[in-house]
């Protein structure tokens, strides 16, 4: 039998040595930390996964304009020919009986509207749509000769190049329509930027300036921690990582605009 001075020593022992606590705080720690991890991968996810569902419904948009238009694709840009500096639309404007265009925010301020087909998910929410900021680009066709680079044909801004028909494009399954983009001032944003070309295709590791968008998962340092969304011209849609070996192959960013 315990005597009363062993029964008093039990009950004076603390229920936990520090050590202990550290440990069981450490622990604590490490799990909010692999929680808030993993909410954030899949949150990301899932606005890559909206971004992709963007691009399908783009892809839908454009072969139904097709189809109502003697198979012909959207301008880029649309305008009066005599007048060279004109423009009057944009690719996004055209499709907006398939897929609404955006309305500028009625507000102001810089406040996004309301959310479109044509806003990236993980793009800077302060450069959401004001009537002329989409976050998707369109490949540019800027010649009429074969093997010219691009899809959407431009008329105006003192361009006329007669419009592709979609069943002339050779392999569709490998040339780009539309992708992720941005202009003028990082990965993240939307800021206006309708169109792209070889130029700005090009891939390095610092941020790039224009042109393709690897905003999914970017770390905000380098553009090759990122991914881009991207919708071909058979209407599937891929996810390329911006560190991806072959967007460094000439051979194959030729076939991304060439529709010939």
């Amino acid at each position: 039998m315990k005597t009363h001075r062993q029964a008093r020593q039990n009950s004076l022992r603390p229920a936990f040595t520090l050590t202990e606590l550290l440990i069981t705080v450490s622990i604590i720690l490490i799990l909010a930390i692999l929680a808030f991890w993993g909410t954030s991968r899949f949150i990301a996810s899932a606005k890559q996964a909206k971004c992709l569902s963007n691009l399908r419904q783009i892809g839908v948009a454009v072969m139904s304009y097709s189809g109502d238009n003697g198979g012909n694709l959207p301008y880029l840009v649309t305008g009066d020919v005599d007048k060279p500096a004109s423009q009057t639309s944009i690719w996004q404007q055209d499709l907006d009986s398939y897929l609404p265009y955006p309305k500028p925010n009625p507000s102001g301020g810089g406040k996004p509207f309301a959310d479109s087909p044509f806003h990236c998910p993980s793009a800077n929410p302060k450069k959401k749509w004001m009537g002329s900021s989409p976050d998707y680009a369109a490949v540019r066709r800027v010649s009429a000769s074969a093997g010219a680079s691009g899809v959407f044909s431009q008329n105006a801004w003192g361009v006329h190049v007669a419009p592709l028909k979609a069943l002339n494009i050779l392999n569709p399954e490998r040339c780009l329509m539309v992708a992720d983009a941005c202009a003028a001032t990082c990965v993240k944003d939307g800021a206006w930027n309708m169109s792209l070309n070889v130029n700005n295709l090009k891939v390095s590791a610092a941020v790039p300036t224009s042109g393709l968008a690897p905003r999914h998962g970017y770390d905000g340092k380098d553009s090759r921690s990122g991914s881009i969304s991207m919708l071909f011209c058979d209407g599937h849609v891929e996810v390329f990582r911006y560190s991806d070996p072959r967007l460094k192959d000439p051979t194959f960013l030729k076939s991304l605009l060439v529709p010939f």
